[in-house]
């Protein structure tokens, strides 16, 4: 009769499986400790580098901001929309942050939205901006129409039209 050869398992002991056990847990626990040390010093760094961007610039007096795991979060207010738009391009443009929330509120002067229309319209229509159809409740400016390539100019100026508190973009850029 043929011997049958079979698998040998090889079973590790208790002990040797305790103390790997402990010694994957502290592994991890010590690369874990890593990665919050090295994202808590780039926080740190990030917030040295937004408070130099926004120290020098009066717009952003009432701004404030906080950082954690690369993400920024903006809060405060302006008096135009353009500012807070302006802000989250700052803070975006600085190394190391991952992504920025912008809760900054606009505390424009309330113009009637009749009078906004118009004065938005006009603006645009010094840029060479024509046929784009806006409508405007409670200062939020809604832009439809097409649009030259550089869509953000358009915005651009929307937003910076004193009175605008908000801007809902339905226009189609041309490519």
């Amino acid at each position: 009769m043929p011997q049958q050869i079979g698998k040998q398992e090889k079973k590790m002991s208790r002990p040797k499986k305790s103390v790997l056990f402990v010694s994957l847990t502290l592994s991890l626990v010590a690369i874990g400790w890593t990665l919050i040390r090295s994202a808590e010093k780039h926080d740190a760094w990030i917030l040295g580098k937004l408070s130099e961007e926004f120290a020098e610039d009066a717009r952003f007096d009432k701004v404030h901001f906080t950082v954690r795991a690369g993400t920024v979060s903006l809060k405060g207010s302006v008096t135009v929309l353009a500012d807070k738009r302006q802000a989250a391009r700052r803070a975006r443009g600085v190394d190391h942050v991952g992504s920025v929330t912008n809760d900054i509120t606009v505390e424009a002067r309330r113009i009637p939205d009749g009078i906004l229309r118009i004065q938005v319209k006009h603006d645009l229509r010094k840029q060479g901006l024509n046929g784009l159809k806006l409508k405007v409740r409670r200062g939020v400016v809604t832009v439809r129409g097409t649009v030259p390539s550089n869509r953000e100019r358009v915005l651009t100026l929307v937003a910076g039209t004193e009175g605008v508190r908000g801007i809902r973009d339905r226009t189609m850029a041309l490519e």
